[in-house]
């Protein structure tokens, strides 16, 4: 993916589309045509993908991001606590959160790697900027480190994960540099033994 040129005043970058993941309940696999749209407000320049509709707006109306919109209205939540305390301080609340109320199919994946090695991380930040200069952040399920494949991914998605986030899944598998696997709930309940062999092939682990 080309880096995006040089915008002068524009907010869209037209010639930098890209088709991207847009699930429907009816279309899990549908796709739609995204453009990097930059953030209105010059102090903060951040770039987030929208429809062509969305990006016309956008840019007709000159609209700040989410984040900026969110803390001009005084709004709580994370974007409010991103712009009083900063990303890291408001990714390591959600983080202590997340350690603290792990659900039962993390805890049973935690189990299931633990038979395997003690060698990993849980819920591990993970940020990174793709190459139209968009920031990505990610608070990582499992990261296990392993003799072959350095540093692998391990996330758990549940049934409203793999509905609303497979676009975050998208970008997480397009930025991170190494593999990433993704374990359903469904296959864990269905399948716990296939699913255990596919996180040895993963670690590198021989019987």
């Amino acid at each position: 993916m080309p880096p995006i040129g040089n915008m002068g005043d524009a907010l869209v970058d037209w010639n930098a589309g890209q088709l991207m993941p847009a699930p429907r309940a009816d279309r899990p696999g549908r796709r739609e045509m995204m453009y990097p749209v930059r953030c209105a407000n010059p102090r903060c320049g951040s770039i987030r993908w929208l429809t062509r509709s969305a990006a016309e707006s956008a840019e007709t109306e000159k609209r700040v991001c989410k984040r900026c919109q969110t803390s001009k209205a005084g709004k709580r939540g994370y974007a409010a606590t991103v712009a009083a305390y900063g990303v890291d301080f408001a990714i390591n609340a959600v983080r202590a959160r997340q350690i603290c109320d792990p659900s039962s199919y993390e805890l049973l994946m935690n189990d299931w790697i633990c038979e395997i090695t003690y060698d990993y991380e849980f819920q591990l930040p993970f940020t990174a900027t793709d190459p139209h200069g968009g920031l990505h952040q990610f608070i990582l399920d499992f990261v296990v480190n392993t003799p072959t494949r350095g540093k692998v991914v391990v996330e758990v998605n549940g049934f409203w994960h793999q509905r609303s986030g497979v676009e975050r899944d998208f970008w997480l598998k397009a930025v991170y540099p190494g593999t990433v696997e993704f374990f359903t709930t469904g296959e864990m309940d269905a399948d716990p033994e296939s699913v255990k062999r596919r996180l040895r092939d993963l670690v590198g682990f021989m019987q």
